[in-house]
């Protein structure tokens, strides 16, 4: 048993932290959903004084990975063609991201549409994550009922924007290493 520090967002959208001892994670997860609450952030006693101001400030300063953008709209496009309800799809989507600013977002975005505000708005909450583009082509979307066709161009945006970028990642890994060993061997013969 171990004792974990945690941070949730309830049903109205307010954040709640607090301690809990249990086995492990997925024991905090399923005690704080009985309890109407949606787990954010879980940490060990050790692991929160190590640190703990480093990775915060990283978790705040990093963006959410192209990747993971490109599976949530891709996924978003499934599980509305398949007729689930939005807020189980986000709720759904969030319990399966691995980025923690973007889990919180598909939290916050879950809770708009429960509380009454449509996708667009929830998205434009988080200009961040959400592209201008995205917002708007989901905003025509909702107006015009064509949200499955809508989402399906915007996946196939991201892969070909996410292509684009791993194509000049590539590009750029050659001249990286020849850089480098020259400073290597430049440093080497300064040193001999």
């Amino acid at each position: 048993m171990q004792t974990y520090f945690y941070t949730a967002i309830g049903t109205t959208g307010e954040k709640v932290s607090g301690s809990e001892t249990v086995e492990d994670e997925r024991e905090l997860a399923r005690i704080l959903r009985e309890q109407g609450l949606l787990l954010t952030t879980a940490t060990t006693e050790q692991a929160k004084h190590r640190f703990s101001f480093f990775r915060s400030l990283w978790g705040q300063i990093r963006p959410v990975p192209l990747a993971d953008k490109l599976l949530f709209t891709r996924n978003l496009q499934v599980m509305i063609a398949s007729g689930i309800p939005l807020p189980n799809e986000l709720d759904i989507l969030s319990a399966h991201a691995r980025n923690k600013k973007f889990i919180y977002a598909l939290s916050d975005l879950k809770e708009r549409v429960v509380r009454g505000q449509s996708l667009s708005e929830g998205m434009a909450a988080h200009p961040a994550i959400f592209s201008e583009l995205s917002i708007q082509m989901v905003s025509a979307a909702e107006s015009a009922g064509t949200m499955e066709e809508t989402l399906s161009y915007l996946t196939l945006q991201l892969e070909r924007e996410y292509e684009l970028r791993s194509r000049v990642k590539g590009a750029l890994i050659y001249p990286a290493v020849v850089i480098s060993a020259m400073l290597v061997i430049g440093a080497f013969m300064l040193a001999f």
